[in-house]
Parts: structure tokens; sequence; C-alpha cells
């Protein structure tokens, strides 16, 4: 019995949407919220610590001290922490129980890596300390997501083999009626009756493949079996065929809705997009005519990102005016024609905000920044690869 309990049955996107499982509530909720808290309260100790000797928190964490690159690495790796839970989170996405849980286990060895590449006095307790709070957390919260049946609702669109589907909200009700096999039993979540009862086409084969295969290995959906069996007047033969006949109809029908609604996402999806065009434009042709005649034939013309240093140019230029690199005739040098979106965004930017190069000591600032980040993102993604 226990292990029956232990499986997890696929019911389906639209079936998982109307259980009453589904959504970001209840512990989950309070999990979310507790993990934008605990950033918030990472930054505000490191902010108390700042101010304790005078210095507001960016003079602080620009100490070149090993505890300080601890303290940095650690917060760059809650940000991008919190930042993927909750891409996962408001996404619905289908890994965010796997992902979730890496990112909570992994946070105390990426500390310990930090702290052995910046050794200084004290560190040690400091490992000690942290160890406690984040194996607390982890015993909590990572069970949480292991178990939890509402996170398997929610994000994989899975529930209990054995739990019973009446839980789910929008139930298809039965009425009295004499036409044979009309789907009355909990089972039916994904279409309506009379769908499955009157279907509008003939099963595909691999649907009559799936329902003798669940009438081969005793596997039948019971709600649709007691029906079929009830119709059969007790003749185990005659209530297989039915039940075979409704259970193809069944899936079929479910396919074809998950197909229309894939359609209707596509749909929808390139409706935006052309709004969106039509409205950046729209815009455009409303800027462009508040230009000169110098302006507006300068505007016009074709851009593109220079390979070297990512500045945007125009598309004929002969040479970089932010890095100098070449791109006459016979030069290894190529610029990169802007994408619509990449074209949009920099315009978008250009109103904004009045460009201006970057000065040397800029760039050698952003690239260490750059580099710490990128540091952090390669050991995050080296320790998902290994726990896949």
């Amino acid at each position: 019995m226990s292990k029956e309990k232990s499986k997890w049955r696929h019911v389906g996107k639209e079936a998982a949407a109307n259980h009453d499982l589904y959504g970001v509530s209840g512990w989950l909720l309070f999990f979310a919220v507790g993990c934008f808290l605990g950033l918030l309260a990472s930054f505000g100790r490191v902010n108390g610590a700042a101010h304790s000797i005078g210095m507001s928190l960016g003079d602080y964490l620009s100490i070149a001290h090993p505890s300080i690159s601890v303290v940095k690495a650690t917060l760059i790796y809650e940000v991008i922490g919190v930042a993927c839970i909750y891409g996962m989170l408001f996404s619905k996405s289908k890994n965010f129980r796997k992902y979730t849980s890496l990112l909570l286990l992994c946070m105390f060895p990426f500390n310990v890596l930090i702290t052995l590449a910046n050794s200084y006095e004290g560190s040690g307790g400091a490992l000690v300390s942290n160890f406690f709070q984040w194996g607390f957390s982890c015993a909590v919260w990572v069970s949480y997501l292991q178990l939890s049946k509402r996170v398997r609702v929610t994000f994989e669109h899975c529930v209990l083999e054995d739990m019973d589907d009446t839980v789910i909200k929008k139930q298809v009700t039965s009425t009295p009626s004499t036409t044979p096999l009309v789907a009355t039993a909990p089972t039916t979540t994904l279409v309506e009756a009379d769908v499955i009862a009157h279907p509008t086409e003939e099963p595909e084969e691999r649907y009559w493949a799936i329902a003798l295969k669940e009438c081969n290995d005793q596997n039948m959906r019971p709600g649709l079996w007691a029906k079929a069996f009830a119709d059969a007047q007790g003749q185990e033969s005659v209530a297989k065929a039915l039940y075979m006949r409704s259970r193809a109809a069944q899936l079929q029908a479910e396919n074809n809705l998950i197909e229309e609604m894939k359609l209707a996402e596509q749909e929808k999806a390139r409706h935006a997009e052309e709004a969106e065009q039509k409205a950046f434009e729209a815009e455009q042709s409303a800027a462009l005519a508040e230009m000169t005649e110098a302006n507006r034939m300068e505007a016009l013309k074709p851009k593109g990102r220079c390979p070297n240093c990512s500045v945007v140019i125009n598309l004929d230029s002969e040479f970089c005016p932010h890095c100098k690199a070449d791109f006459s005739e016979g030069s290894s040098w190529a610029i990169k024609p802007l994408s619509r979106r990449e074209l949009q965004a920099n315009y978008w930017v250009a109103q904004q905000h009045n460009f201006k190069p970057k000065t040397k000591e800029e760039q050698d600032a952003e690239a260490d920044r750059s580099k710490i980040f990128l540091v952090a993102i390669v050991l995050l993604i080296t320790l998902m690869m290994i726990y896949r």
C-alpha cells in the first residue's frame, strides 16, 4: 500500500490548474516570502556592519580584504539564487522543485569554496555558524519541496496515484442519460463528458494501445471502469471493450484540447509581438518627426554592434569611434547587425539616456565586477550539471 502511495500520476496542465492545491499559497507562499526577506536580512547585516565603522555599503564592499570578498561572493550567490527561484516560481517551471532544492543545498558548499579561496582569521568559526543555519534551513525547506503535494500539483502537474480526483474544483456533473459510456466518474477532468461520449473523430491507434495496456495490467481508471462494468451488466469481456472505447476517446479528446491550447498560445504570442512592433514603429515615427533632416538621416542608418567593445555604431562604419577597431576592406573584424529586439532596446535606451563612451577607469571597474559575477555563474552552472 505504501508503494502505491509513492506513485505520482501526471494529470495535465488544465486539470492541475483546477486542483484545490494548485497555486502559490500556504507554506509555499511562506517559503517564497522568506527567500526575499532572507536576502534583505543579508544586505541589512552587511549594511549594519558598514555603518558601524562609519562607511557606506558600497565603500565597505570595495575594501580589499578576504572576508569582504567572501561577503560579496555570498551576496551575489543569494541574489542569483533568489532571482532564479522567483523566476521559476512565476513561470511555474516544471524544474522548480529540483533546482530550488539544488540552490539551497549548494549554498554552504559554495561558501566553503569561497572561504578556502579567501582564507582569513576567524573564517573557521564563521563557517561553523553558517553550517548550522544552512543545515536547519535545508532540513526544513528541502524536505518540504520534496514532500509537498502543492509543489507537485502546481509545477509538475502531478497528483498521488491514490489521490481522489474529487478535490478538483471544476467537476463534470453526472446527469441521467441513456447514452452509453458518458463519463460520470470523477476521473474526467480535462474534457467535457459529452466530448468523451460523442468523439468527433475515431481515436488514434496509440490511444487504443494505451487503453488495452491498462486493461491487461489491471490498471484501469476506477470511475471509468465502474461505469463500463455497470453498462455491461457484469460481463467482464464486454466491460473491457466498453472501457477501451471510452478510454481511447477520452485520451484523443484530451490530446485535441492540448493541441488547441498550444495553438491559442502561439496565436496570442504572435498578436502580442505584432502589437509591440506597431507601438515601436509609432514611437519611432514620432521621434523622427521632431528631428532635423541631418539627425533623421543618421538615425535611419542601419545599426550594428562592434565585435570588440559591443558599442552600437552605424553598420557602414569603417572604424569604431569608441575602440578604434578597423572594419575597412581586408580587416578580420566585421560589424554584427542588430536584431529587431536589440534595435528596439537600443532605441529606447537612447531616448532615455544621453549615451557617453565609458572612460578606461570605468571599463576596468566594470570588468572587475563582471569577473566576480561570471565566476559565481560558472560555479553555479557546474554544480547544477554535477547534480543532474
